[in-house]
């Protein structure tokens, strides 16, 4: 929920529903009105900080963009008045930004260049004269997996139910008030590989699914453990152990992230601590709904080290997001390894795989990654130094395709095969190396290794679509 009274609940209830399924014209039409030119996210801010920070304000009907290092209010990510009560903000795989509009019950779907709108994912649609059913009412927290599947917490409903990202439909509950006893999944969930941990704000509790097993919720966190009292927000430390904002009992508080149990009492001096970010290690920033403003916190210490962001009104959701990332066109940087079989003169390799999960420095968590399978590839040479590669991906957001490689350097793999002749040589470490497509293909490449059992590792450096 957003701004809570202390002891009982009137605010982010949903509307009440249109009395006629056809929406005036009007609205239909003003939703497409373009307000003005928007400056690409990389190069909103300060330049010289590689990050922004996104922060959903609750009351204030729209997330707020500041400047992740200075703190300084850039603009509103929201120009048309799509969100009203807007909670979580979560990436999907091509790295846009889904908000969960709980007033309105809508999934709401920003573009990752520009940071402007693109469209409502579930839930009524501005652009078309029909009135949409909402599929997740009150829809708090949210969580995207790596391959597209969309879960959000329904806090009217008790409930953690399944989206299509494609229709808006709902696909079925990954958790239920009457399994694990969740009662009000709040907006801080998280997804950790197949595990979704999920605050219960009315059960006092943090429950886990597996997102592969139908009816795999069960309680991680028992209610009340350590004081917890109206979670809202579970954060992954890089040893493992969850933070969690216990709202009601003013606390920050650390739980052992494999049995639940309680551990210690991180921090009390934030006020009603609703979203969480680890800014570094060992700094946390904090959102509070009673302050209404955005506290750095030192973990070891748990004292107040700064305010970064100063008003927000009813601040419930915080999101890092990085400014390299958030720009297909300027840093799109993309690799796939496989390992594929050597027949004679040509490597195969039916299942390039990328991987997915893992987070920069510190916070880089190897239980975390996850390898997803790409596609097919294959490397047909025709000298020592030249052939041709192709590919057949399995992700529809890539063609099939090829072109001519030559080696990008010469080495003593590539003298010996040249010296001993291409269709004589007895061995297959020629193929070693680095390969490229020569200067119309400077930018990417192929590494080539060979390993024991007629054997090689290739990986490809390349671009996202």
């Amino acid at each position: 929920m957003g701004l809570r009274p202390p002891d009982h609940r009137t605010y982010g209830q949903p509307q009440a529903p249109v009395n006629s399924s056809i929406k005036p014209p009007c609205l239909a039409l003003l939703a497409l009105l373009v307000i003005s030119p928007v400056a690409p996210a990389q190069d909103l801010g300060d330049p010289d900080c590689p990050r922004l920070m996104l922060i959903s304000s609750y009351n204030g009907n729209n997330v707020r963009i500041h400047d992740a290092c200075d703190g300084s209010f850039i603009r509103n990510l929201d120009t048309n008045g799509t969100l009203a009560g807007p909670q979580a903000i979560a990436l999907d795989p091509a790295g846009n930004l889904v908000v969960a509009s709980e007033t309105n019950g809508r999934l709401v779907r920003y573009h990752r260049s520009t940071l402007t709108y693109d469209a409502v994912i579930s839930g009524d649609r501005p652009e078309t004269p029909q009135v949409e059913p909402v599929q997740a009412a009150s829809p708090t927290g949210l969580a995207i997996a790596p391959d597209g599947r969309m879960f959000a917490g329904s806090y009217t409903q008790q409930r953690v139910v399944e989206i299509d990202p494609d229709t808006g439909l709902a696909l079925g509950d990954i958790a239920t008030m009457a399994r694990s006893g969740v009662e009000g999944p709040d907006t801080g969930m998280l997804l950790d590989g197949n595990r979704l941990l999920v605050p219960g704000f009315d059960s006092d509790s943090v429950i886990e699914a597996d997102i592969s097993q139908a009816a795999s919720d069960r309680v991680l966190v028992a209610a009340g453990a350590g004081g917890l009292n109206a979670p809202r927000t579970v954060l992954k430390l890089p040893g493992g152990n969850l933070l969690v904002t216990s709202w009601r009992g003013n606390a920050i508080l650390e739980f052992n992230g494999a049995s639940g149990a309680f551990e210690r009492t991180v921090s009390t001096a934030v006020e009603r601590p609703t979203g969480m970010a680890l800014e570094s290690d060992g700094v946390l920033l904090v959102a509070s709904d009673r302050d209404h403003n955005i506290r750095r916190i030192d973990l070891d210490s748990g004292r107040v080290v700064g305010t970064p962001v100063g008003f927000v009104d009813a601040p419930t959701f915080i999101l890092l997001l990085d400014k390299e990332n958030t720009n297909l066109a300027q840093n799109n940087a993309f690799w796939v390894i496989g390992v594929g079989a050597i027949e004679g003169k040509t490597i195969s390799a039916d299942e390039m795989v990328l991987t997915t999960g893992g987070q920069f420095g510190a916070a880089f968590d190897p239980a975390s990654i996850e390898n997803q399978p790409w596609g097919r590839l294959e490397v047909e040479f025709g000298s020592c130094d030249g052939g041709e590669v192709s590919w057949v991906p399995t992700d529809p957001a890539f063609e099939a395709g090829g072109y001519a490689i030559v080696r990008l350097a010469t080495d003593a793999f590539s003298v010996e095969c040249n010296e001993t002749g291409f269709e004589t040589i007895d061995h297959d470490r020629w193929m070693n190396g680095l390969w490229y497509g020569g200067p119309a293909r400077d930018g990417e490449g192929f590494s080539v290794n060979i390993i024991e059992g007629g054997l090689a590792v290739i990986t490809w450096y390349t671009y996202r679509p």
